[in-house]
């Protein structure tokens, strides 16, 4: 990999609307605050057929104990403990007062 590349995976590429081989500029990002609540709902076509609870099977490892930057209206798919795959969509997110 050459010190110009950055390699990301398909779904930051679509959170990022960007492609393969599309020239980006990388900027530091600032003040970036911690959600305090966020509101995220799963495709209905990723979860048809399941039973059971979605949050505590999928969300709750996906972010428990790691540092997942999201934004309103990302996408992504959490395919953890040899489960089926879901997607899920960042519909809201609160921040703290004054946050961005």
């Amino acid at each position: 990999m050459k010190d110009d590349e950055i390699r990301t995976n398909k779904c930051i590429r679509r959170n990022l609307r960007v492609r393969m081989g599309d020239t980006i500029q990388v900027k530091p990002a600032g003040d970036i605050s911690n959600g305090l609540k966020i509101h995220i709902l799963p495709f209905g076509d990723t979860i048809e057929g399941m039973a059971g609870n979605i949050t505590e099977t999928y969300l709750i490892p996906y972010f428990k104990q790691n540092f997942r930057p999201i934004c309103t209206g990302d996408t992504f798919i959490v395919s953890e403990n040899h489960f089926k795959a879901v997607e899920f969509k960042v519909v809201a997110i609160e921040v703290e007062a004054g946050g961005t």
